[in-house]
């Protein structure tokens, strides 16, 4: 888990460093912008709801739950790579890429880590802890499907495109299905449906 954040530091890191030096070698380019869009901007406010929502949350285990089995797999995926890692290379960047690309490489391993520490719940008190993973999941899945959402409009903003917005969500739903059927929690998603 501690390994995990310190990837998404890294990442944040990688964005940044990035930012940094397009403001060098661009002239006219800032991110000053960024703050605004993030705190107004309709696609994100959804992503931001849930963002202040888990900086808030003080339950270790409903948060790693929450991150891994729910926004990395709807939000992040749909945002690294169907939108970025999928278009950028159109649009001539290739530098965002490799970040994408870095990003969804670690996202698929800590996959493991997520299936192991389901697998340890649904060994001890598994009708307890699968009890406690539903509500939580019945708490904010309404939450980030709708971030999901909110997020799709981006995609017709690309001159160049390989898809609309609600397609790519569409794969991201089929393989977020698969993986919560692979790490045994299909049955909770059923029982909140």
């Amino acid at each position: 888990m501690i390994f995990q954040s310190v990837e998404k530091d890294r990442h944040a890191q990688d964005i940044t460093l990035y930012c940094m030096e397009l403001e060098s070698q661009i002239e006219g380019f800032s991110d000053a912008r960024a703050k605004d869009t993030w705190m107004n901007a309709p696609e994100w406010q959804g992503l931001r709801r849930v963002t202040e929502y888990l900086l808030a949350c003080r339950d270790w285990g409903e948060i790693y739950l929450v991150v891994n089995c729910l926004l990395e797999p709807l939000v992040s995926s749909l945002i690294c790579r169907e939108l970025v890692l999928r278009n950028a290379p159109r649009h001539g960047d290739v530098i965002t890429s490799v970040i994408a690309q870095a990003a969804e490489s670690c996202r698929e391993n800590s996959t493991a880590s997520t299936k192991a520490f389901v697998e340890l719940l649904l060994k001890q008190e598994p009708e307890h802890n699968l009890a406690v993973i539903k509500i939580w999941f019945e708490k904010w899945l309404p939450l980030i499907e709708q971030a999901a959402q909110d997020i799709t409009p981006l995609f017709a903003t690309l001159d160049l495109c390989n898809m609309e917005g609600s397609a790519a969500l569409s794969n991201v739903k089929t393989d977020f299905n698969k993986f919560i059927a692979d790490i045994g929690l299909s049955t909770v998603l059923e029982a909140g449906a």
